[in-house]
C-alpha cells in the first residue's frame, strides 16, 4: 500500500538515472528496517538539475575577419578548466552530443558572444554585449552562463511531492488596483496601502503588458488547514532575484524573512506591487515566486544581484532547518547537490 507512509523506509535520491542500474543517496532513513535488493519505489518527485548545460554551436556564413574556432574553443577550455581559486565553472558543463542543452553559445557577425536558450532564442538583456576576442570575454560568458543556471533554478522550484499537505493550497492572483466602476478597490488613496478584502479586477493567469510605475495587486490566500510562512520572491528582467513580501521596516530598513499566513480566504494577503524596468530597457518580463512553508524559512539564499555584479546576499545566518541547507545550495559557488 503505497499510501501508507508509515510503512516507508527510506526516501533515496538519484543523481545521475542510468537506463539499466543507478546508485541512489539515502537522504531520509524513515525506519530501521534494511532496505533489501528488489524492495519497491514509488516517485515522490523529478527535482532539478543543477548545473547547466552549455552547447557550443559554429555558425556558416560569417565574416572573415570574424575567428569564431578560437573564440569557441577559449569558452571550451573556460568551461572545462579546474581552476580551484573560482570554481565558477563547476555551475556549469559542456553538453554531451546527444544530449538536451540548456544553454547555447554562439559568435555573431559582430564577432561577439550570444547566449542562446534551448530553442535558439537569444536570451534578452544580456548587457554589455561581450566580444569574443576581449581578453576576458570568454570568462565573462561563463560567468554569465552559471548566474544564468542560477536564475533558472530559482524559477523552477517547485515542490512536487503529491503527498505534501500544502500541495494546491496556495493560491496566487494578480489583479489591478481599481474596482469594475473605475475606482480605487485594492488601494486605500490615503495612505497608499493595499486595503483589506478589496481586490479589483482579476488580471488572469496571462497577465497583460503593464506600464512603468502601474500598480497591480498579488493577492495569496492559505486554503489548507494550518497557517503557513509566506515569502514572494521577484526574478526581475535584469537577472537579479530580490525579496519583495515581507518588505523593508520602515524605521529600521529590516525586513522579516517570512510572515505568518492564516487559513481562510477572509485571510488573504494583499501586497501591493509597482511596474518598473531597469534604466535602458524597453521591456522586460517580472516572474513573481510565492512560497509558503509549515516551519518558518529564509529564502535569502536565492536572492542573485544584477547580472555582472558582484553578490550582496542579504542572508546573515547559517542555515538552521533541512530546508534552509537545501537552500544554501543554490548559492554556494559548488553546487553540492541534486534538488
Amino acid at each position: 500500500d503505497f499510501t501508507n507512509t508509515e510503512e516507508q523506509l527510506a526516501v533515496v535520491e538519484l543523481d545521475e538515472p542510468k537506463e539499466t542500474e543507478t546508485w541512489a543517496n539515502i537522504v531520509k532513513q524513515l525506519r530501521e528496517d534494511e532496505i533489501q535488493e528488489g524492495a519497491q519505489a514509488v516517485l515522490l518527485g523529478v527535482g532539478i538539475r543543477m548545473r547547466g548545460r552549455v552547447r557550443l554551436v559554429s555558425q556558416d556564413k560569417l565574416p572573415s575577419d570574424v575567428d569564431q574556432a578560437s573564440a569557441l574553443q577559449r569558452l571550451k577550455d573556460e568551461i572545462i578548466k579546474e581552476d580551484t581559486t573560482i570554481n565558477q565553472n563547476k555551475w556549469v558543463r559542456l553538453a554531451d552530443d546527444n544530449e538536451e542543452t540548456d544553454w547555447q553559445v554562439v559568435i555573431n557577425a559582430h564577432g561577439e558572444y550570444e547566449i542562446w536558450d534551448a530553442d535558439g532564442k537569444t536570451v534578452p538583456n544580456l548587457r554589455p554585449a561581450v566580444k569574443s576576442s576581449a581578453q576576458n570575454g570568454a570568462a565573462t560568458i561563463v560567468r554569465r552562463l552559471v548566474h544564468l543556471t542560477k536564475y533558472r533554478n530559482v524559477r523552477l522550484i517547485e515542490n512536487a511531492d503529491p503527498s505534501s499537505t500544502l500541495a494546491r493550497k496556495l493560491i496566487i492572483e494578480l489583479g489591478t488596483n481599481k474596482l469594475p466602476d473605475g475606482k480605487l478597490g485594492a488601494i486605500n488613496p490615503e495612505t497608499g496601502e493595499p486595503r483589506v478584502g478589496t481586490f479589483g479586477q482579476p488580471l488572469g493567469l496571462r497577465a497583460r503588458p503593464m506600464s512603468v510605475g502601474e500598480i497591480v495587486i498579488l493577492r495569496v490566500k492559505n486554503l489548507s488547514k494550518k497557517a503557513v510562512n509566506l515569502t514572494v520572491l521577484d526574478l526581475a528582467p535584469d537577472w537579479g532575484i530580490s525579496q519583495v513580501f515581507p518588505e523593508p521596516d520602515p524605521e529600521t530598513g529590516v525586513a522579516k524573512d517570512y510572515e505568518l499566513l492564516e487559513p481562510g480566504e477572509e485571510n488573504a494577503r494583499l501586497i501591493k506591487l509597482r511596474a518598473w524596468l531597469p534604466d535602458g530597457y524597453q521591456q522586460g518580463t517580472d516572474v513573481i515566486r510565492a512560497i509558503a512553508t509549515e516551519e518558518g524559512t529564509s529564502f535569502r539564499w536565492l536572492e542573485l544581484p544584477v547580472l555582472d555584479q558582484p553578490t550582496t546576499r542579504s542572508a546573515t545566518r547559517g542555515p538552521t532547518n533541512p530546508l534552509e541547507e537545501l537552500m544554501t545550495a543554490f548559492a554556494s559557488d559548488q553546487p553540492t547537490r541534486h534538488v
